[in-house]
């Protein structure tokens, strides 16, 4: 029935009889409402619970820690499943009272929902833009213009799992990455509470509704973490089972065993809680960075929290542990809290091109710390428990409104260039991906997920002499030096590469990269077959993507080199070393050239700031296991480089074409410049000769 401008529910006795009695008194949460503690027993109001405030600030502590000092909290990340549990036990019960009393409005829940959200998000994302403003480049600017936008939406998991992939910006590079969270809340519960008031307008059972979508929820979430990781982590449906699971808990929490909790724990109670401190401990000790997350991996965590919940907030460990006043004065500024503690990160590592200190990152975790409480003290409290009347919350929406344009005007703008000298922006050109993906045929011969094994037929062509290319995006970007050969020599190509794999057998099994081995062996199973004049081998060498120290890359090189002599004996082996790599992208290094240059003078074609100079000691592990197995080694970096430094740009004038991509990937300009400077030393002695007739085509496949 509509009363007024609010929708509110309208119960008849069926519609009664499907949910159970609340009558005795439950948790409070101190999100929603005020601190003070209300009557007990008193119907229709909910009494405050210090333990939940307590698991906030386990939750919150787990995040923080494993953020701040990752190596001393590797599972520290399952905080962010302890927080939806929370998040959706509280506002279930909210929720159900209303809906018993009659008293549910879809304008009072979401009115309640923005005083308690939006105060600290607007100051968090108006923060966060005005700093990036003074610290950003155009591009990282423009990016985080695009993030701003996206959180204001609440759509911030979708926009990050657009952005996810091989050559997508380091996740402590991005300062609004942990918003995801927020936006998977805030889009359970524009349709939890529509979900909730249809069925108990209808008399169908409310747990049994719940029940059915969290296990719709958590089957997405096991078939799809395996073959669909970001998809499982970021998707809304993968991750609501876990909000789903606190409003189950809040229906059990209605039933009558909550007084006889209330009033005396039980064995069985502190048995719960015990057991589900144990579950979250255990969890952090057996997960880590590389653990399937969710998936099963969430189970526990979920549930050692629903176990605390449903145990009674007098047991030892509720009262004692989670209770005390510390855990609830962190549980209070929880929120405010994990807003802060992730830009202030994130601008940390910007700033700080080497990882940084631990007095560093001790004085992030204290500022993340006094800027929550201030935001609480300061900005949140003032408007939550302030004047009831809509015209706070209609100024926070605005506000979100135009911080949000505000963002997404910068991303348009492409981080506003204008800000630098016409000659800075020629250096701040953005990393050119779009390009560079034709270039290199992606998607056709380079496989660039994880889930692809089929080339398209032009990736072997049949003309001889022909020359096979394997290896992964590094080696890609030969393929435009390559081709722009081919007019003049005539010969084949065929182009075996795939994003993340090098070119050695039997590489350490990465979560994301699992079919880089069988790929690799797809390859020499085609060189096999091909029988080609050269053979190509070239990576990247020293890659984050498959971080092998030098003695195990020279094994296993090894071990590749004379397999591939057994498969291919009157092939020419080359193994082309790695290519200077640099700490960023090159265009950001010569911008920091710029910049530290007292008389701001404009870098010239070599440069030596941030060049990485461990990659000189792969080159000769690469060299000599080369040259042990019997195959040619051909440096890439001579050609390069020279007592100056690197080369940055084809030509010394400032707008020159680039060499390179980003930090290490050669552009079409880099990639022919290499090559031509290659070319005698690649096709030295190779002349023309028939592919063996009694070999079958090659498929599409490779294979």
């Amino acid at each position: 029935m509509r009363r007024g401008r609010h929708w509110r529910t309208r119960p008849h006795s069926s519609q009664a009889a499907s949910l159970p009695s609340f009558g005795y008194p439950v948790a409070r949460p101190c999100t929603h409402t005020t601190t003070r503690t209300m009557q007990e027993g008193h119907p229709g109001k909910l009494s405050y619970r210090p333990d939940i405030d307590g698991l906030r600030a386990i939750a919150i502590l787990l995040v923080v820690v494993f953020h701040f000092f990752p190596a001393r909290l590797a599972g520290g990340f399952i905080g962010v499943d302890i927080f939806f549990v929370i998040s959706g036990f509280l506002i279930s019960r909210i929720i159900f009272r209303k809906l018993e009393t009659a008293e549910f409005s879809f304008i009072e829940f979401y009115t309640h929902r923005a005083r308690r959200i939006l105060p600290a998000l607007v100051t968090i994302l108006l923060a966060t833009h005005a700093a990036g403003w003074f610290m950003l480049l155009p591009d990282a600017f423009g990016k985080l213009g695009k993030h701003v936008a996206g959180s204001a939406a609440f759509v911030q998991n979708i926009v990050l799992l657009r952005e996810d992939g091989y050559f997508d910006t380091a996740s402590e590079l991005k300062p609004l990455l942990h918003l995801w969270s927020l936006a998977i809340e805030e889009q359970f519960y524009l349709l939890y509470p529509l979900i909730l008031w249809a069925a108990w307008r209808l008399g169908i059972s409310l747990p049994a509704t719940i029940g059915l979508l969290f296990l719709l929820s958590f089957g997405l979430n096991i078939a799809w973490v395996e073959h669909a990781p970001a998809q499982a982590f970021f998707l809304p449906l993968t991750r609501f089972w876990e909000l789903f699971a606190g409003g189950l808990l809040a229906w059990l929490a209605g039933t009558g065993q909550s007084a006889r909790r209330a009033s005396a724990p039980g064995l069985l109670d502190t048995l719960a809680s015990a057991a589900g401190l144990l579950l979250i401990a255990a969890t952090l000790v057996l997960v880590d960075q590389d653990t399937p997350f969710p998936g099963w991996w969430a189970l526990p965590p979920v549930l050692g929290a629903s176990l605390l919940i449903l145990a009674s907030p007098r047991t030892w460990i509720n009262e004692h542990v989670l209770g005390n006043r510390l855990a609830v004065f962190i549980g209070l500024i929880s929120y405010p809290l994990y807003l802060w503690h992730w830009p202030i990160i994130s601008f940390i590592r910007i700033a700080t091109p080497d990882a940084p200190s631990l007095a560093i990152r001790c004085a992030g975790l204290a500022l993340s710390i006094a800027l929550a409480l201030l935001t609480y003290m300061l900005i949140e409290r003032p408007i939550r428990f302030g004047s009831r009347s809509r015209a706070p919350v209609l100024l926070l929406c605005l506000a979100l409104l135009v911080t949000g344009s505000f963002g997404y005007h910068a991303h348009l703008r492409h981080g506003y260039p204008e800000r630098y000298p016409a000659q800075v922006q020629a250096l701040l050109q953005p990393d050119d991906y779009d390009t560079w993906f034709a270039a290199v045929r992606t998607g056709q011969c380079h496989l660039q997920t994880a889930e692809a094994s089929k080339r398209a037929e032009n990736c072997v062509e049949t003309r001889r002499p022909l020359l096979m290319l394997w290896g992964d995006s590094h080696a890609a970007s030969l393929y435009p030096g390559l081709h722009h050969l081919q007019a003049s020599l005539g010969f084949g190509i065929a182009q075996f590469t795939q994003a993340g794999c090098g070119p050695v057998l039997d590489l350490p099994v990465l979560l994301h990269k699992k079919n880089c081995n069988a790929l690799n062996r797809q390859a020499l199973a085609a060189a096999h077959e091909l029988q080609p004049d050269i053979l190509i081998i070239h990576g990247a060498w020293m890659h984050p993507h498959w971080p092998i120290d030098i003695p195990t890359l020279r094994t296993k090189l090894q071990i590749t080199l004379e397999a591939v002599r057994t498969a291919l004996p009157d092939t020419r082996i080359i193994v082309l070393g790695p290519v200077p790599q640099w700490r960023i992208s090159v265009s950001k290094l010569m911008y920091e050239t710029w910049l530290l240059d007292p008389l701001h003078r404009y870098p010239g074609q070599y440069m030596r700031h941030g060049l990485l100079e461990e990659i000189a000691g792969y080159e000769r592990a690469i060299a000599e296991t080369a040259h042990g197995a019997g195959v040619d080694f051909v440096s890439a970096r001579e050609p390069l480089c020279s007592a100056e430094g690197c080369m940055t740009r084809t030509g010394a004038e400032i707008t020159a074409p680039s060499i390179y991509v980003d930090f290490g990937h050669l552009t079409t300009e880099g990639s022919i410049h290499l090559i031509e400077a290659l070319r005698s030393r690649i096709f030295q002695g190779i002349a023309p000769r028939q592919a063996p007739a009694d070999r079958p085509a090659l498929t599409a496949s490779g294979a």
